[in-house]
């Protein structure tokens, strides 16, 4: 019971303690109010997602009836491992106010990587010209159709980007671990927004620097757990990659690529992109006659 003035106490009060309207259905061992169509999950064992399957035509993940201003909810981020036979995905976010049904003119499509890896995906709704005013519900379509194998662990659909930038393998902690996941989306991976340090929608040589910052200054982990520190190697590839990305997005076709001497044995991984981007000369240690 709250006591006062109506105006004065009592609205400000209840303004002041409205709860937050926005979506953010982060899993926690509970379906967070979450449902489906031509779709089904195999129970709350897996605590922090559920394993959805996804083997109906055009499966869907619903939000509850709910109200927020468009403009308070410009992006929504999806973090989930999906599973297809086929790897590449178009996925789909629908939005509807309060009265009305979902349709085809109020959605966003956007590409999912059907691969089983981890990823967050960001979703910009505030583009969409009828995304305005209030909105009531969304729903997440990630396929247009499903099969037999095809299944997703979702981990949270919210407002906010719910893990770190830079933790790349959503355990809590940015460290070495989260090296080798960062350079394969900078050197051409398909993009998670995790790994966009600076939040300018690409992952590119201008994110290298904060993201060696953060595993540096960031390492270490939970109390009582040891963390593996990053090679020095592993950093220095990831600031020689971030210096090919950027010479590759600022260089312009006047400038000389980059002459690099590099190792078979060490770099062989991301040769390709080497080798597209740079004037490489390579060699292979040999090895010693004692």
């Amino acid at each position: 019971m709250i006591l006062g003035d109506l105006n004065n106490d009592i609205r400000r009060y209840s303004y002041a303690h409205r709860p937050d309207s926005r979506p953010n259905h982060v899993i926690d061992g509970t379906r967070q109010h979450l449902y489906y169509a031509n779709a089904s999950d195999d129970g709350l064992g897996h605590g922090d997602f559920l394993r959805i399957r996804l083997s109906g035509l055009d499966p869907q993940v619903i939000g509850p009836q709910s109200l927020w201003d468009a403009a308070d909810v410009p992006t929504l981020y999806i973090k989930a491992a999906i599973t297809a036979a086929q790897e590449q995905c178009a996925a789909e976010i629908f939005f509807a106010d309060a009265a009305s049904s979902f349709s085809a003119d109020r959605r966003v499509r956007f590409p999912v990587i059907a691969d089983g890896q981890v990823r967050t995906y960001q979703i910009d709704l505030s583009a969409h010209p009828l995304y305005t005013d209030a909105i009531g519900r969304f729903r997440f379509d990630p396929m247009d159709a499903g099969d037999d194998a095809a299944t997703m662990d979702l981990y949270y659909i919210s407002y906010a980007l719910v893990d770190a930038r830079g933790d790349l393998n959503g355990d809590g902690n940015v460290n070495g671990l989260d090296v080798s996941p960062f350079v394969d989306v900078l050197v051409g991976g398909p993009l998670d927004v995790v790994a966009d340090m600076n939040g300018d929608g690409e992952v590119n040589g201008l994110d290298t620097g904060l993201f060696v910052a953060a595993v540096v200054g960031r390492g270490g982990g939970a109390t009582g757990v040891a963390i593996p520190e990053p090679p020095a190697r592993a950093l220095a590839a990831v600031g020689l990659l971030g210096l090919i990305a950027c010479a590759r997005r600022y260089g312009g076709a006047s400038r000389q690529p980059l002459r690099l001497l590099l190792s078979t044995s060490r770099h062989d991984r991301h040769r390709p992109f080497l080798e597209e981007n740079a004037r490489v000369s390579w060699w292979r240690p040999q090895a010693s006659s004692r």
